[in-house]
């Protein structure tokens, strides 16, 4: 997501809203990541804002927190939602507080209905999974501890990046998982000695 900004940025310093849930597992890594990212691989000044959000409250707050913030701070021109779903409310507060400016949004996970906001040109970036995919890289995991075995070093599912240029490879409407091809199955089921 941090990448997409910078490279979209244009050389201009990425001011970047990150929204965050500190309270769910990932959050603090994703947070930091995107932190780390944005200093060693954007232009200079480049900088994060952090505002937290717990999960059941997104409906709520995440708009007028957004809406305060780009008031607040004029300068910000990219919204990083760690989770794809928290973008529903932070496009409304976009467009209601920095209306007259652009202020894409990038974000992670690949829910179809935030693909469709891709579509709709309301999101810009959606680094999606492959929730099947994962599943699958899952049970490798599951099966390598019962046999004792180490597991993959970083395994796991892979990630795309679903912009304007690609996203109707996701369909229409978009589908969970679409767009990552379907030969992990077969291959998967083929390691195992399953097929």
């Amino acid at each position: 997501m941090a990448l997409a900004a910078i490279a979209d940025a244009d050389g201009v310093p990425v001011h970047a809203l990150v929204i965050q849930s500190s309270e769910t597992g990932p959050a603090a890594g994703m947070v930091e990541t995107i932190e780390e990212t944005l200093e060693e691989s954007g232009p200079e000044g480049s900088e994060a804002t952090v505002i937290n959000v717990a999960v059941p409250q997104w409906s709520t707050q995440i708009q007028g927190q957004v809406q305060s913030a780009l008031v607040r701070e004029q300068d910000i021109n990219a919204v990083l939602p760690i989770y794809d779903s928290m973008a529903l409310y932070a496009a409304p507060g976009i467009r209601q507080a920095a209306g007259s400016r652009e202020v894409p949004i990038y974000t992670f996970n690949g829910t179809p209905s935030i693909l469709r906001m891709v579509q709709d040109g309301e999101v810009a970036v959606n680094v999606a999974e492959n929730p099947d995919w994962v599943a699958y890289v899952n049970m490798d995991v599951a099966f390598r501890a019962i046999l004792g075995e180490e597991p993959i070093p970083g395994e796991s599912g892979p990630i795309r990046l679903i912009d304007e240029s690609n996203v109707a490879e996701t369909g229409n409407p978009p589908e969970s998982g679409k767009g990552f091809g379907d030969e992990y199955a077969a291959a998967y089921l083929e390691l195992w000695g399953l097929s």
